[in-house]
């Protein structure tokens, strides 16, 4: 597809948005396998579920401009998955695969919030109504959710300064 619009732009960036949403989705579903607090593991579990719900809003905007998506893996998600993968590798204890985990978490969550600003800006100018709805939609479903991981990320924190 060639990209010779200022429309086209904006597709191809919604494409990538949607394939960072799906990459995010495995991984959180990853990281949830991999911490052994249960109540943690909800908390990744109600992330995995948000995140299938803007990919469900993205979808509404491929519908709404006319279009499907043309993707490919998220470089910036699937970099963020290797990382997470050399950590586990390394053996680390439960206490800090908690603590990294929601870092990683917390990443993703602002690496979210600038990619829907950015599109958002966009489809205010040139989308359609119903895309910019979903999209800001996204954008505050991100924002909470990171807002939801630096709490947990410090009190992981705070936990575990308490112990040491």
């Amino acid at each position: 597809m060639a990209i010779a619009s200022l429309d086209d732009l904006f597709v191809y960036e919604l494409a990538g948005m949607r394939d960072e949403e799906t990459g995010s989705a495995l991984l959180l579903a990853d990281m949830a396998d991999q911490i052994r607090d249960v109540n943690l593991q909800q908390v990744l579990r109600v992330e995995h579920r948000e995140c299938q719900r803007r990919i469900e809003n993205l979808e509404l905007c491929f519908h709404a401009l006319g279009t499907r998506p043309r993707g490919g893996p998220s470089v910036v998600v699937d970099g963020l998955h290797a990382d997470y993968q050399r950590f586990l590798s390394q053996d680390p204890s439960p206490v800090t695969v908690d603590m990294y985990t929601f870092g990683c978490a917390l990443k993703l969550s602002h690496f979210g919030i600038g990619s829907y600003r950015a599109l958002l800006d966009t489809s205010v100018l040139r989308g359609p109504a119903a895309c910019t709805q979903a999209l800001r939609t996204n954008l505050v479903m991100n924002a909470e959710s990171a807002g939801r991981m630096e709490r947990l990320s410090h009190g992981i924190s705070r936990r575990i300064m308490a112990t040491a």
